[in-house]
């Protein structure tokens, strides 16, 4: 019996290396204008649940925007790190899975005071969209979509809740 080389080996090692960092969360840590931490993942897709884990999983929460100075802050990052590029599709916290007619930030459970919705949204196409997301538009205004669809998402820091 042939006994395997140590170069076969090595390679196979290799491959497999380079096949996990492939198929691993590519998401990378960006600091805001306002010196926020945030975690954006645009290379792999998940759908609204599983980027809420993902965020989890680094011990943060799917971004809430409760202000306008908040959604300034995020559209200047976004413009920021994509100049040139296409924006991507990014999950945030929000969503109405627990009131069809309340949108909450999943993060803080508060309701949506300020909203940055694009025009005729949220729409509830199909009576099926009850997540948000940003990206739709190059304006940074918000969508509401179906929870299944996968895109990438937009991570903060673990918020205190305030009551």
């Amino acid at each position: 019996m042939k006994s395997t080389s140590p170069i076969f080996f090595l390679s196979a090692v290799v491959l497999w290396i380079c096949y996990f960092q492939i198929n691993t969360i590519a998401a990378e840590f960006y600091t805001s204008s306002q010196n926020n931490r945030y975690l954006i993942e645009i290379r792999n897709k998940y759908n609204w649940f599983q980027s809420d884990a993902e965020c989890k999983v680094n011990n943060m929460d799917l971004l809430s925007i409760e202000s306008a100075e908040k959604m300034q802050e995020i559209n200047d990052l976004i413009n920021t790190v994509f100049k040139g590029k296409e924006k991507p599709l990014l999950y945030i916290g929000g969503n109405n899975l627990a009131d069809r007619k309340q949108f909450l930030w999943t993060p803080t459970g508060h309701k949506f005071q300020y909203t940055n919705w694009s025009e005729f949204e949220p729409n509830n196409y199909e009576k099926n969209e009850r997540c948000v997301h940003l990206g739709l538009y190059d304006d940074g205004t918000w969508n509401d979509i179906d929870c299944d669809m996968k895109f990438g998402f937009i991570c903060e820091d673990n918020k205190q809740v305030k009551t």
